[in-house]
């Protein structure tokens, strides 16, 4: 722990640890993005704001994409999905 870092968690600054915390950040997206997939079929929306804490045009047209893939999935798909999920 350097320094810098020490006087900022002993002043418990929001920027502590950086490294840290980009990494729980992440973490968190990834982890949102596998439960997305094996409930409904596709990543989670709005993951980019999860990851770099704003929307972006890449990140909306993203949740479009997936949007498309999950309602393709509900009506044409999802029986087979929700037999294995029940059993």
């Amino acid at each position: 722990v350097t320094s810098q870092e020490r006087a900022a968690l002993a002043a418990d600054a929001p920027g502590a640890f950086p490294t840290l915390r980009e990494g729980l950040k992440e973490m968190w997206a990834d982890h949102g993005d596998a439960l997305s997939r094996q409930y409904a079929g596709s990543q989670a929306l709005r993951s980019d704001l999860a990851r770099t804490g704003r929307r972006t045009l890449h990140g909306v047209l993203a949740d479009g994409v997936c949007s498309v893939q999950r309602y393709m999935q509900k009506n044409l798909f999802d029986s087979s999905l929700q037999e294995m999920t029940d059993w």
